[in-house]
């Protein structure tokens, strides 16, 4: 299993713990997942100059600060609102802008692929599974 896939079983884990737990545990998860995306972007941006994958992950980051909004506000009640629908759009926008920049800069693409083959959960967790591309531009 890929590291990707992992840190989604990752995710679904800690999810699923935090909603047993209730909405204060989901807005702390939350507020984690917007500080690491919109870390993240700062630090795709700064190692690989790659536009749309800095701008995916802080859209993420967005998304996630809007449900944490919705959460902190309305607990788990289903409610369409513009929190929501950020959340969702955010939730689109995101994959695709990964898709677009796997189009439009390929090959440094692919170098972020096979080094992210080399890291771990860990790794991804603290940001080193993102290369260093902007000095070897390709």
């Amino acid at each position: 299993m890929d590291v990707g896939a992992r840190y989604g079983l990752f995710g679904a884990f800690v999810f699923a713990v935090a909603w047993s737990i209730g909405p204060i545990a989901i807005a702390v998860l939350f507020t984690l997942l917007a500080l690491q995306l919109a870390a993240g972007a700062v630090v795709v941006w700064h190692r690989t100059r790659l536009p749309f994958a800095a701008s995916a992950n802080l859209l993420s980051a967005i998304g996630f600060a809007a449900a944490l909004f919705h959460v902190t506000k309305h607990g788990f009640a289903v409610q369409l609102n513009l929190a929501t629908a950020i959340f969702v759009a955010s939730a689109i926008a995101g994959p695709a802008l990964l898709a677009i920049e796997s189009d439009v800069h390929a090959r440094e693409w692919s170098v972020w692929r096979e080094h992210l083959k080399k890291s771990s959960l860990i790794d991804i967790l603290l940001g080193r599974h993102i290369p260093r591309l902007r000095d070897n531009r390709i």
